[in-house]
């Protein structure tokens, strides 16, 4: 499953890192992070709240070189458990961008 997250993360980063001048790069991958920890949180708040993947999944840019990785994190938080209780949501939500933004900074 980790490695998993890892190549999701790549997909993120890697365009941006390319583009970069190797003095932003830190700053860059640190953005982009920060991005995917936004969308992490995203995902799993629309999984707790019952959102259905095939609407989020239809909402996403096919053309865009993160589509890979929007859909793995999307998988990702779908396949974990709904929780009706808000402060156990709160908890999860907050756990999953966590480990999420956890994976993308230790990789680079």
């Amino acid at each position: 499953m980790k490695k998993m997250l890892i190549v999701i993360v790549l997909i993120f980063v890697f365009p941006i890192l390319s583009s970069a001048e190797d003095s932003n790069k830190k700053e860059a991958v640190f953005e982009t992070c920060f991005v995917v920890a936004d969308f992490a949180e995203a995902a799993m708040t629309a999984r707790q709240v019952g959102v259905s993947l095939d609407k989020l999944v239809k909402s996403l840019d096919r053309d865009s070189v993160a589509f890979d990785g929007s859909l793995e994190i999307l998988k990702k938080a779908y396949s974990q458990q709904r929780y009706m209780t808000p402060l156990v949501r709160e908890r999860v939500i907050r756990e999953f961008r966590n480990q999420i933004f956890l994976i993308c900074i230790q990789n680079f």
